[in-house]
């Protein structure tokens, strides 16, 4: 599994957008399907946005998942992206540096709104 987070400047609705319009014209993630995408909206203008992609990896002959949660509970827009499913070994979590790739193109995408860690 690998993992990344920022913050950004940016409502969950607006990250959601920028991820979606921008994650197609990645070369690595132009393939991906979005399989599921929800939102849970709490009073105060509180949000969580939940994305899921997959996309066919042929350097680990297997499927990989990018689960991205967009949340914004602590006034802060953060979003966190995680790879799963990329290695094909049930013993060894080995993926040629497939899920790195895969959950590393958010912080990508999303890098010109990133704000700094309080």
């Amino acid at each position: 599994m690998d993992k990344y987070e920022i913050y950004v400047n940016l409502s969950p609705s607006e990250a959601v957008q920028v991820i979606k319009q921008d994650i197609g014209k990645d070369a690595l993630l132009h393939k991906a399907k979005l399989l599921h995408e929800s939102y849970i909206n709490f009073p105060q203008t509180k949000t969580v946005a939940v994305l899921v992609y997959e996309r066919f990896y042929m350097r680990s002959d297997n499927r990989g998942s990018l689960t991205i949660i967009i949340e914004n509970s602590s006034g802060r827009t953060l979003v966190q992206s995680v790879a799963s499913g990329t290695s094909s070994n049930p013993f060894f979590s080995f993926d040629w540096g497939a899920g790195d790739d895969f959950a590393a193109v958010v912080l990508k995408i999303l890098k010109p709104f990133e704000m700094q860690k309080e």
